[in-house]
């Protein structure tokens, strides 16, 4: 785990320095950029905007502005964005209680390398709490969240050092606000400034247990995201709490606008918490299929069995539900689909999709997930990659369904050949995000879009073009073979000193250990620039 956080430092690095020497931090236009970025639709575009935000570093008064799509990120299906994600939340230094809160429900994370990026990241602001000036507030809002990490770090499992950067950021905390350090005890953790919810063990009698539910439910109301994160530990563990006060929590958390809590319960709760969900999934009615809380239930819904997946395919085809509950069904199947996935459930969802794709009245905000969905459930088929490749020929080079098209070719690696002239048009599109997403299909495709070759040196050389797309670029000619090195090599003597030394950047990721290019290296280490 420790090499994958070291490769996360790497790759950031790399991808700040392969065609810039200048440090992003002192950039605001370049950061802003960065924060925008997060918000694309291509998973692959928000990574490298997480990457470089995080080797940034302190991002001054700009950091809070990065919290929320950093948030966003955490809660994507992908992996390696939650990994980079959880990652520039610990260097960017942006609100601390905001930020630990979001990382909290990440040390419970079902990827070991998301669990060990979030632990990196709270050890990281711990040593900032540990170590700088805070106020009483702060420092009163941050001491029960620390807590409750305290007791989660004891458990045996997270690295020593991360340990003691927490225990030492709650001693300071406590000395901040006049209490006495207690070494060795864990409480559950209280907002100083949220009323404190207290909760009489009661006999689970029917009434009894129906109004201590309305008194919970009263008081969770009246908590900050400390008390609720609180609660639903508590929750987890003691028994005068129920499944139906389980169930009121969640569906009062699914009607606002952050998924945090709900998330960090249902890794809690398992698998009780899914089963609740489905539960408010079984009984969401017409009025709230047209609402943000229905929107979340669906969103929040994780199942692979042929009969919930029948459910969701109605929503995906029915033009009568909102275009929200619609891409949120869409989202909750890509989420959803495993190796396991019954063959029935995907040929169900497979009749939905064609619909969509093929229908030019549908509404290109529900197709563009259907793309991204079809092409998950049909990496391995060279007929699904051909039907997409003939869907991207009618498209504007600059649309967004251009883009979705283009990205979902790469999912079928050597199989979305067939789209190869498309996506070398796609290069010259005027939308960065395009060329840099067709420059990566390419390289996904490998040895058989070896056609572009050209092109992709091209934006290595074009003195114009932004620094992520000339990454991808290179990334993309590495899987091509000696012909794109011979190229880029053959560009060297290029009279603009810049576009010498990004060929060069180039050649570091595209040469692949290709001793030709020695000789022609050596050549510049006389160059001025």
């Amino acid at each position: 785990m420790i090499k994958k956080i070291a490769c996360i430092v790497l790759l950031a690095g790399f991808a700040s320095l392969l065609m810039a020497s200048d440090v992003f931090a002192g950039d605001p236009d370049r950061i802003k950029k960065w924060i925008e970025q997060l918000r694309k639709p291509t998973t692959k575009a928000r990574i490298f905007a997480a990457a470089n935000l995080g080797e940034a570093g302190n991002l001054g008064d700009l950091a809070d502005s990065a919290i929320a799509p950093l948030g966003l990120c955490l809660e994507d299906p992908d992996s390696d964005m939650r990994v980079y994600a959880a990652f520039a939340l610990g260097r960017i230094r942006a609100d601390q209680e905001r930020t630990v809160a979001l990382l909290s429900p990440l040390l419970l994370d079902g990827d070991e390398h998301v669990r060990y990026s979030a632990e990196w990241s709270i050890a990281e602001i711990a040593k900032v709490i540990a170590s700088e000036e805070i106020s009483d507030e702060t420092a009163s809002k941050l001491l029960g969240l620390f807590r409750s990490i305290e007791g989660q770090f004891a458990d045996g499992t997270f690295q020593e050092r991360h340990v003691i950067a927490v225990k030492l950021a709650r001693i300071r905390l406590e000395s901040r606000v006049g209490l006495e350090s207690r070494e060795g005890t864990v409480e559950t953790p209280s907002d100083a400034n949220a009323k404190e919810i207290e909760f009489a063990p009661v006999a689970k009698e029917h009434s009894e247990l129906e109004n201590n539910m309305l008194v919970s439910i009263s008081l969770y109301e009246a908590n900050d995201i400390v008390g609720r994160l609180a609660l639903v530990d508590r929750m987890t563990v003691e028994s005068v709490f129920d499944d139906r006060i389980r169930r009121a929590v969640l569906k009062r958390e699914l009607q606002g606008q952050e998924l945090n809590v709900v998330s960090y319960a249902m890794k809690r709760w398992q698998p009780t918490g899914q089963f609740l969900i489905g539960q408010l999934f079984d009984e969401l009615t017409e009025i709230e299929l047209n609402s943000t809380y229905g929107e979340n239930v669906v969103r929040s819904y994780f199942r692979t069995d042929l009969w919930q997946w029948a459910e969701l395919c109605k929503m995906i085809e029915s033009r009568t539900y909102p275009e929200e509950i619609r891409i949120a069904a869409l989202n909750t199947v890509r989420s959803s689909w495993s190796k396991q996935t019954t063959p029935q459930a995907i040929a169900e969802v497979q009749t939905a999709l064609d619909k969509l794709i093929s229908d030019p009245a549908e509404s290109e905000q529900v197709r563009i997930p259907a793309v991204s969905v079809f092409a998950l459930l049909n990496a391995d088929s060279e007929q699904a990659a051909n039907v997409i490749a003939e869907r991207l020929k009618g498209i504007e080079l600059d649309s967004p369904m251009f883009y979705s098209l283009a990205e979902s070719l790469g999912v079928f690696g050597k199989h979305g050949a067939a789209g190869t002239n498309r996506l070398i048009k796609g290069l010259s599109s005027t939308s960065t995000d395009t060329r840099q997403v067709c420059a990566e299909s390419l390289g996904k495709i490998g040895m058989e879009a070896k056609d572009a070759v050209p092109a992709l040196v091209q934006l290595i050389v074009d003195p114009d073009e932004m620094i992520e797309v000339k990454s991808q670029a290179a990334n993309a000619l590495k899987q091509m073979g000696a012909t794109g090195v011979e190229l880029l090599i053959s560009k060297l003597g290029h009279s603009d000193a810049t576009v010498r030394e990004h060929l060069l950047r180039a050649l570091t990721i595209a040469a692949n250990s290709n001793a030709a290019i020695v000789s022609s290296c050596l050549g510049k280490l006389s160059d001025t620039h």
